[in-house]
């Protein structure tokens, strides 16, 4: 996807949150020079289709071209420039789920089209189906089950959106985290987050907030250059690939759908 660039994300799950559908003014009449540089995104292929209404994964082209539709609408744009799947639906053919992506991105509808969640395998068979422009795991300074992934999609030049990329595990973990803070003194969330960017030229941290402080923050790490030696002793805590805090990580379809 190029240089690193700032974006905004969005859930296609209004109704789950108890919110009313999003809107956006983002290139409504003449766009500023910053909406210009901002990259709206969201994600599809999570529906309240279960068999009592409950979320599940869905992936069936139907689903997938309404929730495009309706995101269409509800951020008053004619084309989402990236659009990531939640999950790889199990139930439904994964060609039929990017073949859909793929044809709403040739009628104009969609940008780019990214994935979520996936291993180096599944990205493998995903880009012989489609062009993949981004990948979003979970992945930060104390959580890399996902290691490989980022190799992938560095050799391949796909985009990689770590997230919970500042997320902590248990106290003992964090120590080195902090020391390497004291040091260079900074925050431990803007270290684990610089940590990220040095870790790859493809990789773009994708931390939340909802107060400008903490979004001051997150962008202050891109001024935060960590030594070799700072780099190693921050990610030492390194939990065993599989396991968060001493137990097995969720995989895909557990019923965790962020």
């Amino acid at each position: 996807m190029g240089e690193r660039s700032r974006g905004h994300d969005t859930i296609c799950l209004p109704a789950r949150w108890r919110r009313p559908p999003i809107r956006c003014s983002v290139h409504r009449g003449r766009p500023t020079a910053a909406e210009r540089e901002l990259l709206v995104t969201t994600k599809v292929g999570v529906a309240r289709t279960g068999p009592d209404g409950e979320w599940r994964l869905d992936g069936r082209p139907a689903v997938l071209r309404d929730q495009v539709e309706q995101a269409l609408r509800r951020l008053r744009v004619e084309r989402i420039e990236l659009l990531r799947l939640h999950r790889i639906d199990p139930e439904t053919p994964l060609a039929d789920q990017l073949g859909t992506l793929r044809e709403l991105r040739d009628e104009g509808k969609v940008g780019r089209i990214g994935l979520s969640e996936v291993t180096g395998d599944e990205l493998d068979r995903a880009r012989r189906i489609v062009d993949v422009a981004s990948v979003q795991n979970r992945y930060n300074l104390l959580d890399r089950e996902h290691e490989p992934v980022p190799a992938a999609c560095e050799a391949a030049g796909i985009a990689f959106l770590p997230s919970r990329p500042v997320a902590w595990g248990e106290p003992g973990q964090r120590s080195e985290v902090a020391a390497v803070a004291a040091e260079a003194g900074a925050t431990p969330s803007r270290i684990a987050l610089a940590w990220l960017l040095g870790h790859s030229p493809v990789v773009l941290p994708i931390p939340g907030t909802a107060r400008i402080a903490h979004l001051e923050e997150n962008l202050a790490a891109e001024g935060v250059e960590l030594s070799p030696a700072q780099r190693e002793l921050a990610r030492r805590p390194l939990r065993e690939p599989g396991r968060r805090n001493g137990a097995v990580a969720p995989r895909r379809g557990s019923g965790r759908h962020g």
